[in-house]
């Protein structure tokens, strides 16, 4: 995670040294050229840190193990449902900024890829889904 906070900070620091870069300055364009394809590599960089960690996120969160770990009784998240136990993390992981019911709302549209927002699931039974989820996962998480 720090790295690829670092590899962020130096994209944003070469993208900002070829937007200031002064094409008659000693260099002119062998320095721009140069710091384009600086810019080029630490933005492929950070998308390669940035899949890599989804495709982590992933094999950890689709895993029979964690979830075994982290939900309350082995009867929940068993059976196919609106909210398994993979679609209430990724909610969770997500910064709620509005009501609950609309975040709920954009999620679903957005995993569905809808042009119109539905309601698919209800803020009740998110709770009563979210109450099956053992803390101990978003401790694993900061970890």
């Amino acid at each position: 995670m720090h790295n690829s906070l670092a590899i962020s900070s130096i994209y944003d620091t070469i993208s900002l040294l070829l937007t200031e870069a002064n094409p008659i300055s000693k260099g002119g364009k062998k320095c721009q050229i140069i710091l384009k394809k600086a810019a080029m590599l630490a933005r492929n960089l950070l998308l390669k840190i940035c899949a890599n960690l989804i495709e982590f996120l992933n094999k950890i969160i689709f895993s029979e193990d964690f979830l075994s770990r982290h939900r309350q009784s082995e009867k929940d998240f068993i059976r196919d449902r609106l909210l398994p136990f993979h679609n209430m993390i990724f909610f969770l992981m997500n910064m709620i900024k509005g009501s609950l019911q609309d975040e709920l709302d954009y999620f679903f549209k957005a995993i569905h890829a809808e042009e119109i927002s539905t309601r698919t699931v209800t803020k009740s039974a998110f709770s009563k889904a979210r109450k099956k989820l053992h803390h101990q996962a978003f401790i694993e998480w900061s970890m």
